[in-house]
């Protein structure tokens, strides 16, 4: 059996054109298996079932991107919360990433930044890029790392939802970095994170959908099928008039009057157009109404601290508490307020909860709105690490609590005691127990 092992070692050695007499078979064998595992990860990235494409916006991406051309180009796509900049980064990202050889697509980077620092964004650049876990201790070594490590690959880089221009910077920084023919996008919901210094940026503005393709789009969600009834198409035209326009808002109230009567529709639609078109927030508050109490439970959870987390562990936590995850999660897809995005990884296929960036700031709003009610209690779910370090070091009625996350090292020049959880008293909560998360593993 070793020698069959070592003459296909030999003969795949041949064929890559690999040298395999200065290396060990162990050694060997463990870079093979690395390489061959980059060359199988799947690239595309997961899109809605409901794909409205949107034609004019992807060939004018596309046309920015010139990919024929052989300068190093940073191409930035906004729009407000909500109008689609993740999906058509996605769709041209699946067109384009068969004709690279490394790329990479970083998604939510705004949060993902703000809760495990850029370093993490770091490594996960290089090691989706090809170039293997790689060991940066912050973040000015990161930017020399990728900047050494990148120089001579052509690649295509997506950053998603960057919230400042110093995130560009720290994990792309300029056309220096990379070899000729690459292409970095760049989503953002403020036009001015792309006016980077020394680095000229092509944008493009995404547009509200046009009448037809938001109508189909509703169709979609709201009956699962294109063209719609016709008995409901006035009703329909109305409700795509109401949620003016915005992706996330036709998809989310859509799947909230799938299979509703049609009295639901009239009542949901008179809703719908007592509130303005920018205010998204109250447009999906609509949908958070209509959830039962326990589910509204989990979807807060989500919004706080679940968001690609693979959904068996909180499933758990969701259990014990008397919920019905199942059932719940169910009803979060079915309305659209929440995903469940399958991943392939080195240990199997994890399904990730997924939840747009709207929605989650709609959750979390709700949360920190408890505080108004009561400015002597704690808000139920504490997410920022060092909001609920404050809160324990202080003298403060800590009874509200449900949740909280804390990282367990000194990031904050303080190091955790888990007695302090309590002060020495016992805390009671509504649930039967609260979640401590010491360290980040989505």
């Amino acid at each position: 059996m070793v020698q069959q092992w070592e003459d296909a070692l030999r003969e795949a050695g041949k064929i890559k054109g690999w040298e395999l007499k200065d290396k060990g078979y162990g050694e060997f064998a463990r870079f093979f298996a690395r390489e061959v595992s980059m060359k199988l990860k799947v690239k595309h990235k997961c899109v809605t079932d409901y794909l409205v494409q949107r034609d004019d916006q992807v060939e004018a991406l596309m046309k920015l991107l010139d990919i024929e051309s052989s300068d190093v180009r940073f191409v930035g796509v906004h729009g407000m919360g909500g109008i689609g900049n993740t999906t058509l980064a996605k769709v041209v990202f699946n067109k384009l990433c068969d004709r690279f050889a490394n790329c990479s697509f970083l998604a939510d980077v705004q949060e993902s930044s703000r809760q495990h620092g850029i370093e993490r964004l770091q490594k996960q650049l290089l090691n989706n890029l090809g170039l293997g876990s790689v060991e940066i201790m912050d973040v000015d070594d990161g930017i020399m790392r990728i900047r050494e490590m990148l120089v001579q690959k052509r690649v295509l880089i997506v950053l998603d939802d960057v919230g400042h221009w110093k995130q560009i910077q720290n994990l792309t920084g300029d056309a220096s970095w990379f070899a000729s023919g690459s292409r970095i996008i760049v989503t953002t919901r403020d036009q001015r994170v792309l006016e980077i210094k020394q680095q000229r940026v092509y944008t493009l503005e995404v547009e509200e959908m046009k009448p037809e393709e938001a109508l189909r789009l509703f169709s979609m969600h709201a009956f699962e099928k294109y063209p719609p009834p016709n008995d409901y198409l006035r009703l329909l035209q109305k409700a795509v008039a109401s949620s003016g326009g915005l992706p996330l808002a036709l998809e989310v109230t859509g799947s909230l009057l799938r299979d509703k009567r049609r009295k639901d529709w009239v009542d949901t639609i008179k809703r719908l157009e007592r509130v303005p078109h920018p205010d998204v927030q109250d447009k999906l508050m609509i949908s958070y109404e209509a959830l039962d109490p326990g589910t509204k439970q989990i979807f807060l959870d989500i919004a706080c601290f679940f968001i690609n987390y693979d959904r068996k562990y909180p499933t758990y936590m969701w259990e014990a508490c008397d919920f019905d995850p199942k059932m719940g999660l169910k009803v979060l897809v079915h309305m659209s307020l929440v995903k469940i995005i399958e991943e392939k990884g080195w240990d199997g296929i994890k399904k990730k909860l997924w939840m747009h960036d709207q929605l989650r700031d709609l959750g979390r709003k709700i949360v920190a709105d408890e505080r108004f009610k009561d400015v002597m209690k704690c808000s139920s779910r504490l997410w920022m690490p060092e909001d609920a370090l404050k809160v324990l070091r202080e003298e403060e009625d800590k009874e509200n609590i449900e949740m909280l996350r804390i990282h367990y090292d000194d990031s904050y020049g303080y190091t955790f005691n888990p007695k302090e959880l309590s002060n020495g008293k016992q805390i009671e909560s509504s649930r039967p127990y609260m979640l401590l998360s010491l360290d980040e593993n989505a």
